[in-house]
């Protein structure tokens, strides 16, 4: 076996040893939807319930942004089981989808496994793609002429003012199609493998619900850099439903100038938080 092609023996043949451990009668595609879906399951709601031990213990309190504030109950719950309706729908979705990925490119095979630069290089450019389209797909669900996308389609999602983890993935059908297609059009594109597909959407899952979480911690991983901000970019869109409709850097925002109104904001709030802290 030569694996030297791969970004290490151990994960091709761990890879392999899983791929040779299903039943028989589960196909590649049928695995490939299970294995898509349940780790989504698992992600979104574990991270969600972390956020949910962090506000109900008052953990890193200070980080919180909008201090003790709640969405409705009913919402909330409204939400919770949207989601787990839409969850019984991602295995279908995925079985439909492997024929197009492998159209694309993508493999599944343990030898095929690319080096880990590669993966990064891939992982990289599905960022700069989703946060492309997801920037133009938001801004277009915010008109209001010709065709109301607002209140037909997005407003579902800004029924959320306050941010909340769970309100990350909780949308309209279409929006959920137009996500789906940002956030896979990447790895499409580039016929990226299977492990390397997985990763980025663990990744993508990952920063949403931040974007959503309500904390704007320091050690979050994806406002690390000064540029991004923080997830006080996305709060101020859902509070205020005006500009800052990027989602992994505010660069088309800023090139769009539909960072302003956040911008002002933030400056605005820094100098209140300077003053009181002076007196």
């Amino acid at each position: 076996m030569n694996y030297t092609s791969s970004t290490s023996p151990l994960l091709s043949q761990t890879w392999e040893f899983i791929l040779n451990s299903k039943p028989e009668f589960i196909s590649q595609r049928l695995f490939f939807s299970l294995w898509m879906s349940s780790t989504h399951f698992l992600l979104f709601w574990s991270l969600n319930l972390l956020f949910e031990i962090f506000r109900r213990n008052k953990i890193f309190q200070r980080y919180r942004i909008n201090n003790d504030k709640m969405p409705d109950k009913k919402l909330v719950l409204e939400c919770i089981k949207n989601l787990l309706f839409n969850e019984l729908l991602l295995v279908p979705n995925f079985y439909m989808l492997f024929p197009i990925f492998q159209y694309f490119g993508m493999s599944m095979d343990p030898y095929d496994i690319p080096p880990w630069y590669t993966i990064l290089g891939h992982v990289i450019v599905c960022v700069l793609v989703e946060d492309f389209l997801f920037y133009w797909t938001h801004r277009m669900f915010h008109l209001k002429s010709p065709i109301n996308l607002y209140k037909n389609v997005h407003k579902k999602h800004h029924r959320f003012q306050v941010s909340l983890g769970i309100a990350s993935e909780y949308a309209h059908p279409i929006e959920n199609i137009a996500n789906a297609f940002c956030s896979l059009a990447g790895p499409m594109l580039l016929g990226s493998h299977a492990l390397t597909t997985w990763l980025w959407i663990q990744l993508r899952i990952t920063e949403t619900i931040f974007a959503h979480s309500g904390y704007a911690l320091p050690s979050d991983p994806f406002g690390i850099l000064p540029f991004q901000r923080d997830t006080r970019r996305h709060d101020f869109h859902h509070s205020r439903n005006v500009g800052s409709y990027g989602s992994w850097t505010p660069f088309w925002d800023w090139l769009m100038g539909t960072n302003k109104p956040f911008e002002s904001w933030l400056k605005q709030n820094e100098a209140n938080q300077s003053k009181t802290k002076s007196e």
